[in-house]
């Protein structure tokens, strides 16, 4: 008959499965805590950006003229800037806060909240192009905007001149040496006066950016430009005469200012066989010296490179659309699309609670604000009151629970150590301590009398005899000869009538003599018990 499996062969069994179960729920727990830890983690950032984004887009409500948020229609535009915000951080690298930033300086740029909302998702193609933030990129294309007199309140015609100002600004930024910051610093010093002398975007982003390829640029390129078309406009009479040999003609048959690059067609051809010195008088007598420098670099370009970089920059429509898709395909921009993408969902979560909470915290401030704190100022007013009337009885008593922990540990060590001269010493400590409480507080003399009153009187005398007597019959019990010798010494005591002052008495714990010499430990030493607090020491 076949035997079955034994006891040992079963718990090994047993503790093969378990242990990889035990390893197993010990990960899942592990895990379980670090997923927990994330979901905190993650519902905290959720939370802090959501109270960002309602601040920003609260905030850029406020600055749009065009909003009555006490009517349905003001909630409602309201409820779509906030989706027009969502939507920017769920699709693209920025957040939701941010994008209510951008709205913020729409508004404050004088865009009505409809505008704002169509001119968003154009900025933020123009941000991602020039790597900078959505608040930024907004700010700039919103001036840039105003400042080429392109702003109009047809919302279908904002939105296409909005795309043309990004898709010019993106295709200029990316094809000369300027960035954002220095070509929007071009754009305000020079593209109003461009803009009043007729000349398009197209040609002053073209002219911008050849002179930025010559290191001439923001601020420096801008005033150039304002200052050429300024001296054109209005020339001097030496200037004038200059321009009438040189065959230079700034206006057409209406009187209007001619293209900007016909013009400078017009000085090439008249500068061309002339001396280096002959060039730059000329140009200094129409243009002055501040801005013949900009006029050189233009010349020296060419006006047919002029043209051709135009015509490019004009071919720039949905430029800035492309590129900002070329670079939103990165993994660092994919990465970030991503987590705005998650702070969505997680938005929509909290959504779902905001109104509740809201109500809420509302009910909880009005309710601080009302709270009456008079009865509990009374009650701080009389606890201090209190304080200043019972303040020294209380340390009074805290001193006295320190005190007597003291004499207790100064009795606990007497108990395990047992000389006598410990506890008188713990005694002694403990009317010192008193006698301070006394000269400090005022009171506690009652204390020390009732307590060191009675050391050195008789009673306590004979009370500690008693107790010695006592303690010796415990231990004669346990030895005959202690018997004898407690006997002996008890007659001696007797004889001389009790104690007073000092007494010497000898007694061998052995059972020797009185008088004789005890061996203890290795040391020969008189055994002699000396009694009496009236005159000697223990």
């Amino acid at each position: 008959m076949a035997k079955g499996p034994t006891v040992s062969t079963v718990f090994n069994a047993i503790d093969k499965i378990s242990k990889p179960m035990k390893r197993m729920t010990a990960g899942m727990k592990r895990f379980a805590a670090i997923g927990g830890a994330a979901v905190a983690a993650g519902l905290a950032i959720t939370t802090r950006e959501f109270i960002k984004f309602d601040e920003s887009i609260t905030a850029a409500s406020a600055k749009f003229g065009d909003l009555n948020l006490a009517t349905e229609e003001g909630q409602e535009t309201l409820r779509r800037l906030g989706e027009a915000a969502r939507e920017v951080g769920a699709t693209t690298k920025f957040s939701a806060s941010e994008a209510a930033q951008g709205l913020d300086f729409l508004a404050m740029a004088g865009f009505s909240a409809e505008q704002a909302i169509t001119a968003l998702p154009q900025v933020t193609n123009l941000a991602t192009v020039a790597q900078t933030d959505l608040a930024t990129a907004t700010d700039i294309a919103s001036d840039s905007l105003g400042a080429f007199g392109l702003m109009t309140d047809d919302a279908t015609q904002l939105q296409e001149n909005f795309t043309r100002v990004n898709d010019v600004m993106a295709k200029t930024m990316t094809s000369s040496n300027t960035n954002m910051a220095d070509l929007f610093e071009t754009v305000k010093a020079g593209a109003p006066t461009f803009t009043a002398a007729g000349q398009s975007l197209e040609s002053f982003a073209a002219l911008a950016g050849v002179m930025a390829n010559s290191g001439v640029k923001g601020s420096t390129s801008g005033t150039s430009l304002r200052n050429v078309m300024l001296k054109l406009a209005d020339p001097t009479s030496e200037a004038a005469t200059v321009m009438e040999k040189l065959g230079v003609n700034t206006q057409d048959q209406e009187g209007n200012f001619r293209d900007i690059i016909d013009i400078i067609a017009d000085f090439e051809s008249g500068l061309e066989g002339m001396g280096t010195a002959q060039r730059t008088a000329a140009l200094s007598t129409v243009f002055g010296a501040r801005s013949v420098t900009g006029i050189n670099v233009l010349l020296e370009s060419g006006t047919e490179v002029l043209r051709e970089y135009r015509e490019e920059i004009e071919g720039a429509s949905g430029a800035s659309q492309e590129m900002a898709d070329i670079i939103g395909d990165s993994l660092a921009n994919k990465l970030k699309s991503l987590k705005s993408a998650g702070l969505e969902k997680g938005f929509q979560l909290i959504e779902q609670f905001a109104n509740d909470a809201s109500g809420g915290i509302s009910g909880l401030t009005e309710k601080i604000r009302n709270l009456d704190i008079g009865p509990f100022v009374d009650k701080i007013v009389k606890g201090v009151a209190f304080l200043k009337e019972w303040g020294p009885q209380l340390l009074l008593i805290i001193a006295g629970i320190k005190g007597w922990a003291i004499a207790q540990t100064a009795l606990n060590v007497a108990q395990t150590a047992s000389p006598i001269g410990i506890f008188v010493a713990s005694a002694a400590a403990l009317l010192v301590l008193m006698d301070k409480i006394e000269k400090k507080f005022g009171f506690g003399q009652s204390i020390v009398d009732e307590f060191g009153g009675g050391i050195g009187s008789r009673e306590f005398e004979e009370g500690r005899r008693e107790r010695l007597r006592k303690r010796q019959e415990d231990k004669a019990m346990e030895d005959p000869r202690r018997a004898r010798l407690l006997a002996r010494n008890e007659a001696a005591l007797q004889a001389s009538g009790g104690i007073s002052g000092s007494a010497s008495i000898d007694v061998n714990i052995n059972g020797a003599p009185p008088g004789s010499t005890s061996r203890q430990s290795g040391i020969l030493r008189p055994i002699e018990l000396t009694t009496g607090f009236g005159g000697g020491g223990l």
